[in-house]
C-alpha cells in the first residue's frame, strides 16, 4: 500500500509537469524508475536522480541542471554558507560514487540498501542519514581516491558488486571499521574509521578488507591457508588463532616485529598476513617503509614479490612501474 501511494504521488507530480511518463519498480535497486528520463527516486533524500549524469530533481519536475540540494532542510532558512558548502561538496562526492559505478560497475551505497543473508546474520550497523553528511564526505573522499587506483579489469574479475558506507558497525559483537561480505560481494566501510584514525590507516583498511574478497574469488575462501605462502616463512614459524583474537593494539600494530612480517597483526593468520602485505603494497606511505625493511629482510621481500606476481597474473597493469607510481617513487 505504501508503494502504491508513493507511486500515485510521483506520477501526479511528473505528469502535471512533463506530460505522459512511465514509472516502474526496479527490484534490483529497490527504487522507482522513470523510463522516460532515466531517473530513480531516492526516498531517503526525497528526490529524483540520474546515476549516469549525477543530475537530481525534486518531485514536481525534471530539469537538466544539477541540483546540489541533498537535504530537504538545507533549502529552508539556509542563509549560512556552511549549509551551502556541505551540500555542494556532498554533490561532488555523490558524483564521484557515480563515476565509480560507471567505471567499474560497482555501486556505492550511502543510504539504505538490501544486504545479503550473510551480512544480516553476522553484522549489525546503522544506515547513514543527513546528520552524517560531514562524516560521509570525509570517508567518501578517501574511498574515491583509493578505489580509482585499481585497474578496471581487475575489479571486474573480483566480482565486487557494491561498497556500503554505514556507521556503528559490529561483526559478531565486535566493533569494526570494515567488513568484507565475500558472499554478497559487498565491502562494508564504517564512518568510525575516519573519526579515530589517519587517512593512511583508512586507506590501509580499505585495501586489507578488499583483499579478503579477492582471496575468496580467486582461491575459493577468505581463509585460504596458502601452502606456498607459508613456505616462504622462516622454518618453524607459527601463526596465531586468527585476526578476530588479535585485539591488543600494542601487539597488533607493532611494525616489522619479526622477519617476514609487516606488523603484529600479520602474525595472527595466513589470510591476515597476505591481506596486510597487499594493504602495505597498495598504501604509498606504508610501501615506502617496506622498501627499507626489504633491504635486509629477504623473507619479506619474497612475500611482496609473491604478491606482485599473483596480482600481475590477474591484471597486466600491476607492473613494477605501477607500484612505483602508486608509492610516488618515480
Amino acid at each position: 500500500m505504501k508503494k502504491i501511494m508513493t507511486l500515485c504521488i510521483l506520477l501526479f507530480a511528473i505528469i502535471s509537469n512533463n506530460g505522459f511518463t512511465k514509472v516502474i519498480w526496479d527490484k534490483n535497486k529497490n527504487q522507482w524508475y522513470d523510463t522516460r528520463s532515466g531517473m530513480y527516486y531516492d526516498q531517503v533524500r526525497k528526490l529524483w536522480y540520474n546515476p549516469r549524469t549525477g543530475h537530481t530533481a525534486r518531485p514536481g519536475g525534471y530539469n537538466s541542471s544539477n541540483n546540489n540540494s541533498l537535504n530537504d532542510n538545507e533549502n529552508k532558512n539556509s542563509g549560512s554558507a556552511q549549509n551551502t558548502n556541505v551540500s555542494s561538496s556532498l554533490n561532488e562526492i555523490v558524483n564521484g560514487f557515480n563515476q565509480i559505478h560507471r567505471k567499474y560497475g560497482v555501486r556505492v551505497h550511502y543510504r539504505r540498501f538490501r544486504p545479503s543473508r550473510y551480512a544480516r546474520r553476522y553484522t549489525r550497523w546503522q544506515y547513514l542519514t543527513n546528520a552524517d553528511n560531514v562524516k560521509l564526505k570525509k570517508l567518501g573522499k578517501i574511498l574515491i581516491r583509493v578505489f580509482n587506483k585499481y585497474p578496471v579489469d581487475f575489479i571486474r574479475k573480483t566480482k565486487l558488486r557494491a561498497i556500503a558506507l554505514v556507521k556503528n558497525m559490529s561483526v559478531q559483537g565486535q566493533k569494526r571499521g570494515a567488513m568484507p561480505d565475500a558472499y554478497g560481494e559487498v565491502l562494508y566501510l564504517s564512518t568510525s574509521i575516519v573519526l579515530s584514525y589517519s587517512k593512511t590507516y583508512t586507506e590501509h583498511v580499505i585495501h586489507h578488507e578488499y583483499y579478503h574478497m579477492i582471496e575468496q574469488q580467486f582461491n575459493g575462501s577468505m581463509y585460504y591457508k596458502d601452502p606456498r605462502w607459508v613456505s616462504l616463512n622462516v622454518p618453524g614459524t607459527r601463526y596465531g588463532r586468527g585476526g578476530m583474537y588479535m585485539r591488543n593494539p600494542s601487539i597488533a600494530w607493532k611494525k616489522h616485529p619479526a622477519k617476514g612480517f609487516v606488523n603484529g597483526y600479520s602474525t595472527s593468520a595466513v589470510e591476515e598476513d597476505k591481506a596486510e602485505v597487499f594493504a602495505f603494497l597498495m598504501t604509498p606511505d606504508e610501501y615506502r617503509k617496506v622498501l627499507k625493511w626489504m633491504r635486509t629482510d629477504l623473507v619479506l621481500r619474497a612475500k611482496f614479490n609473491y604478491m606482485k606476481r599473483f596480482l600481475y597474473g590477474k591484471s597486466k597493469e600491476f607492473t613494477e612501474s605501477y607500484f612505483n607510481r602508486n608509492a610516488r617513487l618515480n
